[in-house]
């Protein structure tokens, strides 16, 4: 029975759309005699339809700037967290270049160069039996134990390559409250490209690998990829400008940049590069920071011709965010 009734709606639903078809053309000529009543009619819905559009893109406007409010705020606390577990990073650093300064034993009496600075901060990087490059440096022993040959490499961190040379740099990881942490201590002023070759009989060193690929590089030069590819500070010290020929009192002696002629007075630019990632695939945030420490040395004679030069040392710091640093005096 229900059936039959089924197919008798379907049988009649043509007739039903034709008969609707019929009143709706009959009743739209009808209207087109009322010219008024139709001039309002097409008012009101124009109108009507104009205002829904502007509700519901209000609406959308509205909800659009509430989710990117709310992922700019986590992604401002996402930042601030990075911020906050970088800065034990730029601690240990500054802990590091202390006790190069203060406490290493094999710091030379007179002025280090920075090739002497960077090895002392270094590791055996081959089966020779020195630390670094030069091969002036010896291995300290020490560390977080007994048997360590990396002093400069606590407990919970890992040294890194940074340069993909496939040697390990002054460059450390440890993990902090689900972040990963990477910082670096560059202090090398500038690499020549000879010191790619091999040493030659008699020689002892260790040739760097990445020259082959960055050449001669120099601090004075622009920021570029080979500059940070060969571990070249950006800038020179906080107190004088690039070291360049046309700035008066750039002079190097050793990669140390004289900054007061008169007194003899020369500075050493420490550069610290901190990264930070944090475990979140979702919403995965990167944070890096850079801080700039020079080391000043003066000259403290006992004003006798041909008495050797002593030096005292200090420092002087700057903390920057992400982003270009800027000298504190050009030329």
């Amino acid at each position: 029975m229900h059936l039959h009734h089924l197919l008798r709606q379907i049988w009649r639903l043509p007739q039903v759309a034709l008969k609707r078809f019929v009143s709706d053309l009959l009743r739209l000529v009808l209207l087109s005699n009322r010219p008024r009543r139709m001039a309002r009619a097409g008012f009101v819905l124009p109108t009507t339809v104009l205002l829904t559009l502007m509700v519901v893109l209000t609406a959308t406007a509205l909800t659009y700037r509430a989710f990117t409010r709310s992922e700019q705020n986590i992604a401002q606390r996402e930042q601030q967290i990075i911020v906050n577990a970088a800065t034990p990073a730029i601690d240990r650093a500054k802990a590091k270049i202390e006790f190069l300064f203060r406490q290493d034993p094999r710091f030379p009496s007179g002025l280090p160069a920075s090739d002497i600075l960077y090895d002392l901060m270094s590791t055996r990087l081959s089966d020779k039996n020195f630390a670094g490059y030069t091969g002036r440096v010896s291995i300290l022993q020490g560390g977080f134990d007994a048997e360590t040959e990396d002093p400069y490499t606590l407990a919970d961190e890992t040294r890194v390559d940074i340069n993909n040379d496939g040697l390990l740099d002054n460059a450390w990881a440890f993990p902090s409250e689900g972040q990963t942490i990477v910082y670096s201590i560059l202090v090398d002023d500038a690499v020549d490209e000879t010191e790619a070759d091999e040493p030659g009989t008699g020689e002892n060193f260790l040739p760097r690998p990445y020259v082959a690929d960055t050449g001669s590089v120099d601090v004075a030069e622009p920021t570029r990829k080979e500059k940070a590819e060969a571990l070249v500070t950006r800038t020179g010290p906080l107190a004088t400008t690039e070291a360049a020929p046309k700035c008066k009192g750039a002079l190097s002696e050793g990669g140390w940049q004289i900054v007061d002629a008169s007194s003899g007075t020369l500075q050493k630019n420490f550069q610290v590069n901190a990264f930070v990632a944090n475990g979140d695939d979702v919403g995965q945030t990167f944070e890096t920071l850079e801080f700039q420490q020079s080391r000043e040395a003066a000259r403290a004679t006992n004003g006798e011709p041909g008495s050797a030069t002593t030096w005292r040392f200090f420092q002087v710091e700057r903390l920057t965010g992400t982003g270009p640093c800027i000298p504190i005096v050009t030329c």
